[in-house]
């Protein structure tokens, strides 16, 4: 994991270099990416990672439905004024 820079005809093929896949489920190669700096190496553009997962939204509104399916809408009224109470500070 250490990146050098390399002319290609010199010893060197296109088979021998590496190559970016921002879809790569690992960030390795991204997190290295993102440490290269110009003047030692060329500045890294464009996109590093784009890696498909479910949106955080998405799963939140997922276990909501689920939760409702199987236990009803629910009453905020019940729940703060039914069952267990304590005192705080005596």
């Amino acid at each position: 994991m250490d990146p050098e820079i390399v002319e290609l005809g010199k010893g060197v093929s296109e088979d021998d270099l590496l190559f970016h896949d921002e879809k790569a489920p690992q960030p390795s190669l991204a997190y290295l990416l993102s440490r290269m700096s110009y003047p030692e190496f060329p500045e890294p553009i464009g996109v590093f990672r784009a890696v498909d997962h479910p949106r955080y939204e998405e799963e939140l509104n997922k276990q909501v439905q689920t939760a409702r399916a199987k236990y009803g809408e629910g009453d905020l009224e019940k729940l703060l004024n039914g069952g267990d109470t304590w005192v705080v500070g005596e």
